[in-house]
């Protein structure tokens, strides 16, 4: 048994012989945290105390245990500074290991390759066009610190096994330590001088900086030197900014994620992916970084994909019977149940597989890696593989997780990466999109035209004169001014839309962009209808009972009061649900979106959305008043017009067309009636019937003089069999509750008369007469600086008087009468709907008789009372 001398810092160590732990150079006491450091590339915390070194791919750790040569090279290339940072996972104190202080060390070369893996490892040579030494590794040892009883290999082993173990969560781990290139000072704030379009070959690192955390390394293509850029840069000097959505791997390069989660006993993995090459690493995660025990890997091998997993005690190859198809889309499935095993390829044959031993938990402690590795070689032999895909990823997905392999400060799942470029970066290169569309890919191989507002068509080709129903094409939004601080207690918001596809952004309406904080939101999920909101302790999340069928008009209408929301789908039940945490109040800052949103990265995670809406909304309202869907809009992507009646112009002589449904009706202007308001009045309108969307609008002087002023004297005369409606209306234009407003309206078959001189209002009722009877009846209202009187026929008064010190009644240039637009925002919510009935007499100021179609200044379905 040879003994192998190891460098420990302030503590003198006994090696003792073991068949399993391979042999590191050296550990080093401390951690990979403390300020100094010795190791010159990667640094690496072990579970059981102390740190040791490590090599990036193409290096090997000389015998000091601390620095890095280049594997064959014959030339020097100094090694990159690196900061480190650590990926933080806790240990499960229930797993019965060694003490913490007790130290097992691991080595990090390989055996030599035999059979089939030993010719893998020639082809990974040759075609990468760089040769890796196996270096054959020293006898196996393990080495523990002479002041603590060390504890046998399996002695782990068998704590690994016990039921105590079963119950493991393999996200329970060690501090992983993985390098990360640090910025060069001396460039910050700095301009690049040199010309990035022609490449340049380097032979020494003194003579090229990379930015943004870019490493030099050899030019295995060209020789000499490059810059091996991070996740998210590019460029010759690593200069410029790249959003990574679909990876493309040069061989060279990795996205890393981190540890896998309740992966430990069963894990399904689905890889979409184009490769160009028939060799390459796809996946790898395990127990420890050179994979001598614990871990998972799938690689392409001469063209077949092999899914490769330990559990400790032996491991398991299964490998597919078809090849995967070069230059084409692939779809793998991988699924492990304890020692059972499959993997599937592009819906073929499944094959199955089992792992030796007793063992049947998988512990994940290194990140997951995707595409390549820090250093293939020292796993080679476990993988099967020796060097990183080469080709493009378009989705993974892990026990149902779908993967974001970008990495961001609130967006993305990616930890880390090197050498991987855009797949989609040529698409949009030669688009066709036409007046002013722009070029969004929404895959590595096809892009989408995100058109103007009045656009539309694939490439934005067509112009659009008229949208009155909205639809909405999947890649769509409309935008308008938020919500804000309106609905801080209490929210209503009400939708009538027809869905072609099961899943869809309704509605959005957010507080920040960071992916946090206050929101609320309507989605389909499944078919479902999805209603959550977050007051900024925990979202609720409310669903609908049943699935709604598509190609079918829906009406929705969500609701809180502090926590408590409400769904109400159709005619289905009710559904309540409560926010998390103690906070009652919603404040939204940004704008609302509908239909999708113009960026899901600015989302809340807690929304869940990312996906646009197809199909029509016709109606939005939030909070009583209607959205006007295209006229008030601020901004619009892909909007097209919806199928419709009210799309045909049905509506004549400047007739506004307002759908429901399948149906529609038609608001016809001063002057016309009918269905279509087709049909001219000619007579005088001398007795006005109103039909809770009529009214009459006046801003002549002579009006508006005896509404305004000191005192006010209003007399009425009119017919209803409706217990509510807005008569009367004159405000500000913008409403509050210091604005001035004179309002008579009927609540609940009562007549009320309000105003407010902008010290509070005055609302004075009498309650001992209804007039919802068909009948006619009389109203006076009176006022005169801040007392008010109300008097219904020839029954005795009823009095009333404003707060404050105001006594001027300050309105704007408008009159209404029967209705107002946006009442219920406009009246306070007073007041929801126009008054229904006729009006036969309205006089002013005691003799000033107000003609009712010749003085207006406009109107709208008015027709003569019968």
């Amino acid at each position: 048994m040879k003994v192998q001398i190891q460098l420990l810092l302030l503590t003198f160590a006994v090696t003792f012989g073991f068949d399993t732990f391979p042999v590191p150079k050296a550990v080093f006491q401390g951690s990979c945290d403390d300020v100094q450091v010795f190791c010159q590339q990667v640094c690496l915390n072990r579970y059981y105390g102390g740190y040791q070194c490590w090599c990036k791919d193409g290096y090997e750790l000389n015998d000091d245990g601390i620095t890095c040569r280049e594997v064959s090279a014959t030339r020097s290339v100094p090694a990159p500074n690196h900061t480190w940072y650590t990926i933080p996972q806790t240990h499960n104190v229930d797993t019965k290991y060694s003490t913490p202080s007790t130290l097992h060390t691991q080595t990090f070369t390989e055996n030599q390759p035999q059979g089939r893996e030993k010719e893998t490892a020639k082809k990974a040579a040759k075609l990468s066009d760089s040769k890796h030494d196996i270096v054959q590794g020293d006898d196996p040892r393990t080495i523990a610190d002479n002041r603590v009883p060390f504890s046998s290999q399996s002695d782990i082993k068998n704590e690994k096994s016990s039921d105590k173990y079963d119950d493991f969560d393999s996200s329970s781990s060690e501090n992983i330590i993985v390098p990360v290139a640090t910025h060069d000072k001396r460039h910050e704030n700095s301009v690049l001088s040199r010309q990035t379009k022609a490449p340049v070959k380097y032979t020494s690192c003194n003579d090229l900086d990379c930015f943004n955390g870019g490493s030099c390394v050899p030019d295995v293509l060209r020789g000499g030197v490059r810059c091996q850029c991070r996740l998210g840069f590019d460029g010759d000097y690593c200069e410029q900014e790249m959003l990574v959505r679909y990876p493309k791997f040069m061989g060279t390069g990795y996205v890393s994620f981190p540890v896998l989660r309740r992966a430990f006993k069963e894990m399904t993995v689905t890889l979409e992916f184009r490769p160009d090459t028939q060799n390459g690493l796809l996946l790898f995660s395990g127990e420890h970084p050179d994979a001598h025990t614990d871990f998972f890997s799938v690689s392409l091998i001469d063209g077949y994909v092999e899914f490769r997993f330990d559990c400790g005690t032996g491991m398991a190859k299964i490998r597919t019977t078809s090849e995967v198809k070069l230059g084409k889309w692939n779809t793998v499935t991988v699924h492990r149940h304890e020692w059972d095993g499959s993997v599937q390829l592009n819906k073929g044959e499944q094959v199955r597989g089992r792992a030796q031993g007793l063992f049947s938990r998988i512990t994940f402690r290194t990140p997951l890696f995707l595409g390549g590795y820090i250093n293939t070689t020292h796993i080679g032999s476990r993988t099967g593989m020796y060097f990183g895909f080469i080709g493009c990823v378009k989705a993974m997905k892990i026990n149902g997780k779908e993967f974001d392999f970008r990495k961001g400060a609130f967006i993305g799942d990616a930890i880390d990466g090197v050498d991987v470029a855009e797949c989609s970066a040529h698409i949009c290169r030669n688009s066709r999109c036409r007046n002013g569309g722009s070029c969004m890919a929404d895959s590595p191989d096809t892009y989408t035209c995100l058109c103007p507002m009045m656009t539309a068509g694939k490439y934005c080709e067509r112009s659009i004169e008229h949208i009155v129903v909205p639809q909405f094409t999947g890649h769509s939004f409309l935008q308008y001014e938020g919500i804000r601080r309106t609905a801080l207690s209490y929210t209503e918001i009400e939708l009538v839309f027809k869905a072609t596809n099961k899943d869809g952004t309704l509605l959005y309406n957010g507080f920040t962009t960071d992916r946090r904080g206050d929101f609320i939101s309507l989605a389909l999920v499944d078919g479902y209808l999805e209603y959550r909101f977050d007051l900024g302790t925990g979202p609720a999340i409310i669903r609908s009972s049943q699935p709604l069928p598509l190609n079918a008009w829906h009406t929705v209408k969500i609701s809180r009061t502090g926590r408590d929301g409400v769904l109400e789908v159709n005619e289905q039940p009710a559904v309540q649900g409560l926010s998390q945490g103690a906070y009652t109040q919603l404040t939204l800052l940004q704008d609302l979106f509908i239909g999708g949103h113009r960026n899901y990265d600015d989302t809340s995670k807690y929304a869940k959305v990312k996906q646009s809406f197809q199909g029509c909304i016709q109606k939005v309202v939030v909070n009583n008043k209607p959205l006007s869907l295209m006229e008030d809009y601020i901004d619009g992507i892909n909007i097209d017009t919806c199928s419709h009646p009210c799309s045909t112009k049905p509506c004549e002589n400047n007739g506004k067309c307002v759908p429901y449904k399948n149906f529609y009706t038609c608001n016809c202007p001063l002057g016309f009636t009918n269905t279509n308001c087709e049909e001219t009045v000619y007579d005088d309108v001398t007795v006005p019937m109103f039909r809770g969307n009529s009214f009459l609008k006046y801003n002549d002087e002579e009006t508006m003089k005896r509404i305004k002023g000191k005192k006010l004297d209003i007399k009425i005369r009119l017919k209803t069999s409706q217990s509510d409606g807005l008569i009367l209306w004159s405000s500000e234009e913008h409403t509050s509750t210091t604005s001035d407003y004179v309002a008579i309206g009927l609540r609940g078959g009562y007549v009320h008369f309000q105003y407010n001189l902008g010290s509070g209002e005055a609302d004075i009722m009498v309650n001992t007469t209804r007039i919802d009877d068909g009948k006619w009846h009389r109203i006076h209202a009176k006022r005169l600086k801040q007392d008010g009187s109300l008097k219904i026929d020839d029954l005795s008064a009823q009095d009333g008087r404003s707060p404050g010190r105001f006594t001027q009644l300050n309105t704007n240039t408008q009159l209404f009468l029967g209705a107002v637009n946006d009442m219920a925002e406009k009246t306070l919510h007073k007041y929801t709907g126009g008054f229904v009935g006729c009006i036969s007499h309205f006089t002013l100021a005691t003799d000033y008789h107000v003609k009712f179609v010749a003085q207006a200044s406009s109107g709208q379905n008015i027709n003569q009372c019968s």
